[in-house]
């Protein structure tokens, strides 16, 4: 009777035994890089730190406000744990270091040298299939996928990232902000998150769809045939991404997390009924050819037409996308609108009422631009005509997103030995003996470029805790200190006059937000088109001021200290009361 306790010890003895001999061999392996490297039980790319990333973000949620980060010796089994970790990290190992646990080695890299060569040599470090799984729950796609298959998925989904996609989404984000409008101009935004969002997808959906929604004040207004809205759909999808991708269906169905089930399913309906109106509309030719080319969904099945397809997912003969793929890459550039672009938004919303300089600085330019077209006779901005005149609102939008980096990590995986070129002082160390060194990483070495430690890296960015815009519209944005006199070298421009769009001159790899390389952000320009005319049409009349009790230093607190913890973006901690405040406008 005493043979199943035994077998158990026995089972749990070996395991410890097995573990310790990684652990050990990984140890040794990471000896041999010569890179510093710290241990760590369980590092943030296993599957068990799903479990403990959960467990330790209870524990701490309120002590990060304390302003010092993740305890040192639990950090790094937290998923995404660079936001609230800043540089500290960095800080105690340098620019580039190694973690080591019994389940393999991670590299982290805060170093922009590094950063780039990793991003740029895409065959020799390809993306974390643990990591890729998190943003393909309907199937493969243009951001997941690697080698023959990701050049199939550019091929087809990269033609719609054109100028008639981003006048499409100029304008639907146009439409969608007069109804905002109307709702804050009657009662305020005490729920910031949730209307950005539902306004993101509203642009998406038509943008990306051609589906097209109007505002309504009862956000969680549910279609029939559905038991969730949209919205709440793909906010209880995302929250519940985790479960979704590592519970079967019928235990995640009957577990706690049994909202994710039926977000799941939902979502998974909203998709089904968008694949098939647009079939309808190509079948019977009835689809508007100008709205075609901004039109995703429509891109990609017609693009399917008439090729040969296959079902396996890595055949070297692949030219269409199968349906599983078509529906996956649907997801992934609903998600884009609904998280990135919208947190983007309310990250750029929270800080314009935190900064009022900066916000008048924001509102100075709109006018500007509206008074030059009122000259030209037009009571409207068009993308075509105005975009390309934002500069000081862009590069305060650059500048929030390295403060607010909403693509936290960039993970990518060694399958082979590769080596690595770290730049001057990024590593512990004298800087006669250690500038500019090679290392050779081991085969299935994970690696992290941090991009929270590269935008907080005051190499790369002098004073990085201060927000301050004119950093990129200076001649070195990476030299330009906003707490000093400015140089010759950090002098702003002060250009008036438009030949052609803005686009940051700061040092490669030193701002990893849309990424770099073959595989940047391929819709960084649709992204920032629905931006810009978001805020142009907000602050055209108005100012945004903060609503409620709290003040503003409790408030930026509580942002630049946490995040919410998404798997899959950096998403806000809580909601800010933002209220309008109606301006008078002289052109």
């Amino acid at each position: 009777m005493f043979r199943l306790p035994i077998l158990i010890v026995l089972l749990a003895a070996f395991l410890v035994v097995y573990k310790c001999i990684w652990f050990a061999f990984n140890v040794k392996l990471a000896r041999r890089t010569g890179l510093p490297y710290v241990l760590s039980p369980i590092h943030e790319l296993e599957n068990w730190a799903y479990i403990t990333n959960a467990v330790l973000r209870w524990l701490y949620n309120d002590a990060l406000l304390k302003g010092n980060g993740w305890p040192r010796r639990l950090r790094y089994m937290i998923k995404d744990f660079h936001y609230e970790d800043k540089y500290r990290a960095h800080t105690e190992l340098g620019d580039v270091f190694l973690v080591v646990s019994p389940g393999g080695i991670v590299c982290y890299c805060a170093d922009a040298k590094m950063a780039m060569d990793v991003c740029t040599r895409r065959k020799d470090f390809v993306k974390p299939r643990e990591k890729m799984k998190l943003i393909e729950p309907f199937g493969p796609n243009v951001v997941s996928s690697e080698g023959s298959l990701w050049r199939t998925h550019v091929r087809i989904t990269a033609p719609p990232f054109g100028d008639a996609a981003n006048r499409l989404v100029w304008a639907e984000t146009a439409r969608q902000t007069s109804f905002l409008l109307q709702s804050w101009a009657r009662k305020g935004s005490d729920a910031l998150k949730s209307e950005i969002y539902l306004l993101g997808v509203n642009v998406m959906a038509y943008a990306g769809f051609g589906q097209q929604f109007d505002w309504t004040d009862d956000k969680r207004a549910i279609p029939h045939g559905h038991t969730l809205s949209l919205i709440d759909a793909i906010f209880q999808l995302i929250l519940f991404l985790p479960h979704v991708l590592l519970l079967p269906k019928w235990l995640l169905k009957r577990s706690p997390w049994k909202a994710g089930y039926q977000a799941y399913i939902e979502f998974s309906k909203y998709i089904a009924e968008f694949i098939h109106t647009e079939r309808m509309r190509i079948d019977t030719k009835s689809v508007d050819e100008n709205k075609v080319k901004g039109n995703l969904l429509t891109a990609l099945l017609r693009e399917n037409v008439g090729e040969v397809k296959t079902t396996e997912p890595l055949a070297m003969t692949k030219t269409a996308l199968t349906d599983e793929e078509v529906t996956g890459n649907m997801f992934m550039f609903l998600m884009a609108g609904y998280d990135t672009t919208a947190n983007s938004i309310i990250y750029s919303s929270v800080n314009l009422v935190l900064y009022p300089e900066i916000q008048e600085q924001v509102i100075e330019e709109i006018d500007n631009i509206y008074a030059e077209a009122q000259k030209e006779g037009r009571t409207e901005l068009t993308y075509t005509d105005d975009f390309r005149k934002f500069r000081y609102l862009l590069a305060f939008l650059y500048e929030v997103l390295r403060v607010y980096p909403v693509v936290l990590p960039i993970g990518r995986m060694t399958l082979q030995e590769q080596s690595i070129t770290v730049g001057s002082n990024s590593v512990a160390g004298p800087a006669s003996t250690l500038s500019d060194r090679t290392y050779i990483l081991p085969p299935q070495c994970g690696l992290i470029v941090n991009n929270t430690g590269i935008h907080h890296n005051e190499r790369f960015w002098p004073h990085p805790y201060v927000l301050e815009p004119r950093r990129w519209l200076s001649s070195n944005p990476n030299l330009y200190d906003p707490c000093s006199p400015v140089t010759q070298n950090e002098k702003v421009s002060e250009q008036t006059t438009y030949p052609s769009m803005w686009a940051p001159n700061a040092m490669k790899g030193s701002f990893m937000t849309f990424s770099e390389g073959a595989r940047a952000c391929m819709g960084r320009k649709f992204a920032q088109a629905e931006y810009v005319a978001f805020f142009a049409h907000i602050l055209r009349r108005n100012r945004l001021k903060l609503g409620g009790d709290r003040s503003r230093d409790d408030i930026e607190r509580s942002y630049r200290l946490r995040s919410a913890g998404s798997p899959v973006t950096l998403a806000p901690p809580e909601d800010v009361t933002i209220i309008m405040e109606p301006r008078v406008v002289i052109y």
